[in-house]
């Protein structure tokens, strides 16, 4: 938590919310809130954040993903995610030989 003051003294208090999941930050007067009790707080439900990749995958592969994509009603970009999670699950829970 930061303490600015501005011009006419009043003293403002910037509260990252959410930090790690883009750093929201909310500015709160003291004279409106009591701010020595506040706690963390955490949001469990949250969906965590994403980032955007660029990968070159062949045409035909590309193709048949649309295709079961489609067959499913999904976007095709959710079903490589999902394949994706399923094999990184496989290989996390899959026992050594």
């Amino acid at each position: 938590m930061k303490n600015l003051t501005r011009k006419n003294s009043t003293t403002v208090r910037y509260i990252d919310l959410f930090a790690g999941i883009g750093g929201f930050r909310y500015a709160m007067k003291d004279d409106y809130f009591d701010t020595t009790e506040l706690e963390p707080v955490s949001f469990p439900k949250l969906k965590p954040s994403t980032k955007t990749i660029s990968i070159r995958l062949p045409e035909m592969m590309l193709d048949s993903i649309k295709i079961l994509a489609n067959k499913r009603d999904v976007p095709y970009q959710s079903l490589i995610k999902t394949y994706l999670q399923e094999k990184i699950d496989r290989e996390f829970h899959a026992k050594p030989a």
